[in-house]
């Protein structure tokens, strides 16, 4: 009798150890999925923080409420310590120190030409009155608030290089962000989150001429266009293809504002199942990579690039 409740006791730590353990191992996934969504966020969904220094800031809001006009900006140097900007009728600069999320505007001074509209008066009345009460600012994605004793008075919004979120009024190819009349590099849908990735090309590209153009988002609003200007392009992509029996993998590396951006296309015949994957990986600073899967084939012609852009 003894022997069988020690025997039911053992049984019963046994599967205690086993639930543990399970519970354990889902807790874990759970967190690994929960860390990848945090990165997926900020990376792919393309929220980087873009810099204090060098955007040209748009004001949006004055108080929580949207202004009647795009023209107020601000250019911000930290390493000058001097700012410029338009309040709406007058250009004004002035002096901007800069200790972590601490700011302090100061010596503004602007043109004096007077107002015809009364509403761009009181925007840029006010627009001066915050700079010069802000001692802190807060940055996500490609907005930045100004607040003054914990109290956001002024939100901007950004349009640097690479970060550019624009609606599209072009004809673009099928399942691409590609318009009609560009060569499709590749380009396909994502398994998640359901956008377009593409890499296009003008038609006449080659080392000297055209452009290569990656783009992120969806037909109607293009998140993302790097380079945003079409200018010298193939200098700033790097290409890469292994070929053997079985095996052939395409990478196509870029970096925007640190992070590090890689187009794949890999065929691996040796591995049992084989292997076949398509998409984006992106490596933000100082974290791991996340990569992004096509969920089907990408449409993808390499067939210029290592003319183009040389072969590694």
């Amino acid at each position: 009798m003894d022997k069988q409740r020690l025997w039911r006791r053992l049984v019963s730590v046994a599967v205690l150890a086993v639930t543990a353990s399970l519970l354990l191992i889902t807790e874990t996934r759970n967190a690994t999925v929960i860390n990848a969504r945090n990165l997926h966020t900020t990376a792919l969904n393309h929220q980087v923080d873009a810099p204090f220094s060098g955007t040209k800031w748009r004001l949006t809001e004055i108080d929580g409420a949207e202004i009647p006009t795009a023209k107020p900006y601000v250019l911000l140097n930290t390493q000058t310590k001097r700012f410029e900007g338009d309040g709406g009728c007058n250009r004004m600069a002035g002096a901007v120190e800069v200790d972590g999320r601490t700011v302090k505007f100061s010596r503004i001074m602007s043109t004096k030409r007077a107002c015809a509209d009364r509403q761009l008066q009181l925007v840029e009345t006010k627009f001066v009155e915050h700079l010069e009460r802000a001692n802190s600012f807060y940055i996500r994605g490609d907005v930045m608030r100004l607040y003054a004793a914990g109290v956001a008075v002024l939100t901007f919004t950004a349009k640097p290089a690479g970060l550019t979120a624009k609606p599209l009024g072009r004809v673009l190819q099928r399942n691409s962000l590609c318009e009609n009349g560009e060569q499709v590099i590749f380009s396909c849908v994502l398994k998640r989150p359901a956008k377009i990735v593409s890499l296009c090309a003008s038609r006449d590209l080659d080392r000297e001429r055209g452009y290569l153009q990656y783009r992120f988002g969806l037909p109607r609003r293009i998140e993302l266009e790097f380079p945003e200007s079409r200018q010298s392009t193939q200098e700033r992509f790097d290409y890469q293809h292994y070929f053997r029996y079985q095996v052939d993998l395409t990478e196509i590396n870029f970096s925007i504002e640190g992070n590090r951006y890689q187009i794949f296309d890999a065929y691996n015949g040796e591995e049992k199942p084989r292997v076949i994957q398509y998409g984006v990986t992106v490596t933000p600073p100082s974290k791991e990579s996340v990569s992004y899967h096509c969920r089907t084939r990408p449409k993808a012609d390499y067939s210029k690039l290592a003319d183009v852009l040389g072969e590694h």
